[in-house]
């Protein structure tokens, strides 16, 4: 859906509009605030969601991989974003906690980040309202622009893959797409 890939973009200088956008979500056959109640008032587990995007951009990996682990700009772009902050850095990636703020409601959770420059970043529930959160992030190349010397990459494609799991159903039925 080409409305994601703008507002997924939206965070970069509007120079270039997104090549491709595709977004997956495991399909429920339950209303999600109906299966929350149910499943809250059954004790019953409730279902991982599973979230996967693929976006091809006007961008190169190396501009997507810095928006990306750029987490301290995220309450600029991100609408649910209301605080982000950086609370270790190492090598290998970061750790970080962001605060959630959706329809009034705002939980913080941190994040184990590994990264790998340019190419991609894992990420990992350390702390927070979910019992399960692990996503990857892939950048890859793609097309070579008329730069000197070496070729710059004038586009990219992005993998997004995340699960996750709300520990709380009530807190699932309200911030649950």
């Amino acid at each position: 859906d080409m409305k994601a890939g703008a507002r997924f973009a939206g965070a970069l200088p509007s120079r270039r509009a997104p090549i491709h956008c595709r977004l997956y979500e495991q399909p429920s056959t339950t209303h999600p605030r109906r299966l929350a109640r149910n499943d809250a008032r059954r004790g019953a587990a409730r279902p991982m969601k599973h979230v996967r995007k693929s976006v091809l951009l006007w961008y190169s990996a190396h501009e997507m991989y810095a928006l990306v682990t750029a987490v301290e700009d995220y309450p600029r772009f991100l609408p649910w974003c209301a605080d982000a902050h950086v609370l270790s850095r190492s090598d290998e990636g970061m750790k970080a906690r962001l605060t959630l703020a959706f329809s009034g409601v705002r939980h913080g959770f941190t994040t184990l980040n590994r990264h790998d420059a340019d190419r991609a970043v894992q990420v990992s529930l350390v702390d927070g309202p979910f019992s399960l959160l692990e996503g990857d992030w892939k950048f890859l190349p793609l097309g070579a622009g008329g730069g000197t010397g070496d070729a710059v990459q004038q586009a990219c494609k992005i993998e997004f893959d995340m699960r996750y799991e709300f520990a709380n159903g009530p807190l699932e039925a309200v911030i649950s797409p």
